[in-house]
């Protein structure tokens, strides 16, 4: 069973012009919807040099969020052969693929970064999200899970 991305999508339209992040975190009857502050544009304003991408580009999510749903994913205990937690994140203006730069945030020695982890890409044009496209990390690496809900 896969969440409603419908609470995504709005999260994401609300954050264009900038990228949005959000997750879902499975319960026994459905599903919890986490918006997770983006904090990159305050990073790059901060440190150019160390953060050259903004959050028109790129998002950064705030540590003490991303703490917090890591120890709820980790509490959660081992998932089965679908993703319990789905990580959903906007493309500006840029096509609903997984870029290289996502696979290497969401990839550590070869493993997902969490487990039972899902990813969702939402294209955001003029405001207005299209349907994500979803992945799954198998041995080959992040592969599509569907093309679309």
């Amino acid at each position: 069973m896969r969440p409603d991305f419908t609470a995504a999508a709005r999260h994401c339209e609300a954050a264009w012009p900038r990228e949005g992040v959000c997750a879902y975190l499975a319960r026994t009857d459905g599903w919890d919807f986490v918006a997770l502050p983006n904090v990159a544009d305050e990073l790059h304003q901060r440190s150019p040099r160390d953060f050259p991408q903004s959050a028109a580009t790129a998002f950064v999510i705030e540590p003490r969020a991303w703490m917090a749903l890591e120890r709820r994913v980790l509490a959660m205990g081992a998932p089965g052969d679908e993703p319990h937690v789905w990580l959903a994140h906007s493309h500006v203006d840029v096509a609903a693929v997984l870029s290289a730069s996502d696979q290497q945030a969401f990839t550590v020695d070869g493993a997902s970064l969490l487990p039972g982890l899902g990813l969702a890409v939402f294209e955001v044009r003029a405001g207005r999200a299209g349907p994500p496209s979803l992945w799954r990390f198998t041995a080959t690496g992040w592969t599509p899970a569907c093309s679309t809900v």
